[in-house]
């Protein structure tokens, strides 16, 4: 299929009422400004979902971080319905068409957690359709050297036959492909903005096999990264709560963690590069290809997200990614830069920092010191698990924000061989509840933001160390002519003096 129109006669020929349009998946690493919800909707960020009605009308959801971009980019015609923080799309959905419609969705690019979610409101229809052109591994795929891994392929396999055995199954069906990557040790850089190729795997007894299972065996599933398709292949699935493998790869070993300070070394160096190239005339295009210059400068082997840069009013949207070459720098204006890369290890970094051309105003120096203050006291904290951190700054922020600004996402996420890769995740929900272990690495990335006006993020990407400590990646300094520093307490004067890079 090739049209939108395509995709209505489908529809109608099926009897369903409503066809989910497809975004990036857990299964091909499919680059989401390729997915069917960019091309009929024009939103182009990397969270959404989209569905497609009877003649030919499209709503779009997007979370509190796209409200901005939805609007902006969305196609005349697409409905933009804005999500709560804590409220689901299938709920959204259920407010919207009512309970009982039947929903068309792909048995091979749907979730078996997300089609049970959307059972409970609605008659789910599985169907083979799409029409966009999936990546193939075209590139090499690599094997890594043991000083990057730390942790032969193989053993990481028989903690899997362990959990197998425990689970009294068979065997294990891995299609997450930073499952895989992490499990046998190897990369690829062919898929834009990701070190993973694509393959699955199905382990036993006897080993590592090539896709598909065999008949009448018990095959343990990850539902959230299972699709439709292959559940349907299976004699005896058996459902897994927790992903194990992302537990393992969760927490970072020695020398995982010695090679992300390496690569965070060289964003930083990066970071440094692009600040001294800073001026005003420049456009937001412009800009991001200076940041990107320097990224690949400093060792890059590809970038681990789309770039994201915002001057001036644009900052307001969280994951603004137009860097448009019309939006030119002006004195006093603010810049957003939110980027990261994968060095020859394959893992992912990810840092985030608020620039200024020439002499900030009052406002802007007020929310930036607001929003360090919040990543410093999360930081510097005591608290022991992702709830409790996100906890730390959210209050925070409540008290202290100027008028009109908020703080809509999660505090942090885990950083793996996906720059979004969980455990853990620092936000508010009870999940998060659980204590935060030796090697586990996250970002902290409190923010504040103003439509109209400006945003500001900051952002590390952290590790626990043996004392259970937070220690930051990154050594890039913050800037110092934002700093109000008659807001800050002595601990903070400290903590910032104390932020040295070395």
């Amino acid at each position: 299929m090739s049209s939108l129109k395509n995709l209505e006669i489908f529809l109608e020929k099926t009897e369903a009422d409503y066809m989910l349009l497809q975004q990036c998946d857990k299964f091909t690493r499919q680059h989401y400004l390729q997915s069917q919800l960019a091309r009929y909707t024009g939103f182009t960020g990397s969270a959404g979902e989209a569905v497609l009605g009877l003649g030919g009308k499209i709503f779009l959801f997007v979370d509190p971080r796209y409200h901005i971009q939805a609007d902006c980019e969305a196609k005349n015609g697409v409905d933009v319905i804005k999500l709560e923080m804590s409220q689901s799309f299938s709920d959204a959905l259920k407010e919207l068409v009512g309970a009982g419609a039947t929903l068309l969705v792909s048995e091979e690019h749907t979730t078996v957690s997300v089609a049970a979610k959307l059972k409970k409101y609605f008659n789910v229809k599985p169907q083979r359709y799409t029409d966009i052109t999936e990546n193939k591994n075209t590139g090499e795929v690599f094997d890594l050297p043991f000083e990057l891994c730390g942790e032969e392929s193989a053993s990481k396999t028989e903690k899997v036959q362990r959990y197998i055995k425990q689970q009294k199954a068979d065997g294990y069906l891995v299609s997450n492909l930073e499952d895989i990557a992490y499990l046998m040790n190897k990369r690829g850089f062919d898929i834009p903005y990701s070190s993973v190729f694509k393959a699955k795997i199905y382990i036993d007894k006897d080993g590592v096999h090539n896709y598909p299972c065999p008949v009448g065996k018990k095959v343990i599933i990850n539902p959230q990264n299972t699709s439709v398709y292959d559940f349907e292949t299976l004699d005896k699935p058996v459902e897994i709560k927790e992903n194990f493998i992302a537990q393992m790869a969760g927490v970072k070993n020695d020398a995982e963690i010695a090679h992300l300070k390496e690569c965070f070394s060289n964003m930083d160096n990066a970071l440094e590069g692009f600040r001294k190239r800073i001026k005003a005339g420049l456009s937001e295009a412009e800009l991001k290809e200076i940041i990107e210059e320097e990224i690949f400068v400093h060792g890059a082997c590809e970038l681990s997200f789309k770039t994201i840069l915002a001057i001036g009013e644009n900052s307001s949207s969280i994951h603004y990614c137009a860097s448009s070459a019309e939006k030119t720098l002006k004195e006093g204006d603010l810049i957003l830069l939110d980027c990261g890369s994968f060095c020859k290890g394959g893992l992912a970094t990810d840092i985030t920092r608020t620039f200024v051309c020439g002499t900030p105003d009052k406002e802007q120096k007020e929310v930036y010191t607001r929003v360090l203050q919040a990543f410093l006291r999360a930081y510097n904290s005591k608290a022991v698990s992702g709830f409790e951190l996100d906890e730390t700054a959210r209050n925070f922020l409540k008290e202290k924000a100027p008028e009109g600004f908020n703080f809509p996402h999660a505090l942090g996420h885990g950083v793996g061989v996906n720059v979004h890769q969980s455990p853990p995740c620092i936000s508010p929900a009870d999940k998060e509840k659980k204590k935060l272990v030796k090697g586990n690495v996250f970002t902290i990335e409190p923010g504040l933001y103003c439509e109209g006006k400006f945003g500001v993020r900051l952002e590390n990407t952290v590790y626990i160390n043996e004392e259970g400590k937070k220690i930051s990646f990154s050594k890039f300094p913050f800037e110092q002519t934002l700093i109000d520093f008659e807001l800050l307490n002595e601990d903070e004067k400290l903590w910032i003096k104390t932020w040295l890079r070395n």
